[in-house]
This record gives structure tokens, sequence and C-alpha cells, in this order.
């Protein structure tokens, strides 16, 4: 089972050739999307797209109402590593800040990137307004009290925190071209897709952040948009994959 993109997580040569050969003597190789599949070789036959569940919630965010203080939020969550992209969130947020003064910047996670992190916010002099607290174990009550999920991963699998994030109603903006994002975000309905060049990022934050009737459309489409990854419809495809590669050949009478 491929569980990032390889396209864009590169391996040692001896590794690429070893996992070559795994493949192409395995019985089902499972990746997460089309983008995944098309990395491989066509004569690797055995390739099946199953992509992660995004969860069933009870708790579903409201984008256009603020929290108890008048604020709002943009939203984040993953590991503090390269791969997250945070300093690239963090870098839209400041540009956009002084013309959003009650909209904070949550970032839930923890790793090594975080002495960088917190420099870069310090650069910027928002302390009061861009937040690390730290690991969650609520997840799901962080992200329905917030407005905007951003999603700065410069490559993925099949993005577990952006299929949340929509399950649960939140418009999101994310960088095009990462694997997961393309099937989970469709542009301009359930969110907005960005390059990482630029400034393409601060724009689209701006835009949302500045339109309240455009995140709760963004939004509600969003929830639609998730059924299509149901647990349910997920657990079928796994089932019938392990039950029909596990079952023994039929014997010739």
């Amino acid at each position: 089972s491929e569980r990032v993109d390889p396209s864009r997580h590169p391996l040692p040569w001896i590794k690429r050739g070893l996992r070559l050969l795994a493949y192409a003597q395995a019985d089902r190789v499972v990746v997460q999307t089309e983008r995944i599949r098309r990395f491989f070789p066509a004569w690797i036959k055995s390739i099946d797209i199953i992509p992660n569940p995004a969860p069933i919630t009870n708790q579903y965010a409201n984008p256009i109402q603020p929290d108890v203080t008048g604020r709002f939020r943009v939203v984040a969550v993953g590991r503090l590593d390269d791969q997250k992209g945070f300093d690239i969130l963090i870098e839209a947020f400041a540009t956009v800040a002084l013309k959003h003064p009650v909209w904070d910047l949550v970032i839930f996670g923890e790793g090594s990137e975080r002495p960088a992190l917190e420099a870069r916010i310090a650069k910027h002099r928002l302390a009061n307004r861009i937040f690390l607290p730290g690991l969650t174990k609520k997840p799901e009550e962080e992200m329905s009290a917030s407005h905007i999920f951003g999603f700065s991963s410069r490559y993925e699998g099949f993005p577990n925190a952006l299929a949340e994030a929509i399950a649960i109603g939140l418009p999101a903006v994310a960088l095009e071209g990462v694997s997961g994002v393309e099937e989970l975000i469709v542009p301009e309905q359930t969110g907005l897709l960005v390059s990482e060049k630029g400034t393409d990022f601060a724009r689209a934050l701006d835009r949302l952040m500045q339109d309240a009737s455009l995140r709760q459309a963004m939004g509600q489409a969003a929830r639609q948009h998730a059924r299509h990854w149901a647990p349910g419809r997920i657990y079928n495809l796994w089932e019938t994959l392990l039950s029909s590669t596990a079952r023994p050949p039929l014997l010739d009478h």
C-alpha cells in the first residue's frame, strides 16, 4: 500500500528499484489517487485506487458565525515539518492580517519545525494573532469552532486532515497539484486551489475572510462533497479487495 505521492517523496535508487520489484510481484497494490497510480509504469497491472474515508461527524462548522469574543479564525492541523508547508500558511496570513484584524490563525500539531515557525511568527510580530498550541485530542471540536481551513501541504497521499475539514463543513484553501487535494476540493465550489508561488495563498485567504456568504456556500458544498468518501463506502472497497485477493484459487476437478 502506497501512502504518499511517490513523485514528491523521492527514495534512494536502491529502494526505488526494490519497490518496483515488490509491486510487480504483489497480488494487489493499493494507492490513494489516480495521480499516484499514474506514477508507476504501465507494466504494473495490479494497482487499485482506494482513498481514505472522510469521517461522519455530528459537529459542523458555522463559517459565518464569530466566536463569543467576536473573532474568526483560520485553522490548520498537522505535523510541524516542511511537508506540511506551514511556513507558506503563516506568510500568507501575515500578508493579510492587518486588513482583517478580527481574524486569527491557529495551527495544531507538533514537530521539528516549531522553532523556525515561531521565529517566523515573531518576525511578523503576530504572536497575538498566530498560535501554535501543540497537539489536540479534540480536532473535530477545534475545526467546528473555526471558519476557514488552511491546507498548505506541499505533497500528500490522501490528506486525512483535509477530508475531516470538508466533512465538518469548512471552506478550504490549498495548494494545487497535490495528491488527494484535487479530489477533495472542487475549485470555486468547496474551496480554492492556489499556486505555491507568489501571493496566491494570501489572496485566496483574503477573498474568503472578507466574504461570509462565500464561506457559507463553500462550507455547505464541502459537507455534501465529503459524502463521496463515506466510511462505509471506503470500507466496502477494502473488504472487496481483501476478500477477492485472499480467496484460494478454484481447484480443477
